[in-house]
């Protein structure tokens, strides 16, 4: 399961976190498609756990994803806090805020 140390190591190797504003080019899911704070946590719990496996060199198969979400939910159901760790140092805005940020962004295109 997914800890403190995975989320802090894998902030000190410096990947970003950026939610997308438009839909993915391979159809994954993407802002447009999460409709609550508990899809974003989960959906950021899932790509952590992805990017602590890639760490680990391991290598992604068609089970994977769902050992990934299947992990994904017992992290957020065991370490809630751990989102509040990522949204703060990766300044992650409640989904709401997000939503209105992003709504604002496709009127101004």
């Amino acid at each position: 399961m997914l800890n403190r140390n995975d989320i802090t190591s894998l902030y000190q190797d410096g990947p970003a976190v950026k939610l997308r504003r438009k839909a993915h080019p391979k159809n994954l899911k993407g802002d447009m498609d999460i409709v609550s704070e508990y899809e974003l946590g989960i959906t950021l719990l899932h790509e952590f756990i992805h990017a602590r496996d890639d760490r680990k060199g391991r290598q992604d198969t068609e089970d994977d994803c769902v050992r990934v979400e299947q992990e994904a939910r017992q992290t957020f159901d065991r370490r809630p806090h751990l989102l509040d760790i990522i949204r703060d140092l990766y300044n992650i805005d409640s989904l709401k805020i997000h939503k209105n940020m992003a709504t604002a962004a496709r009127r101004a295109d």
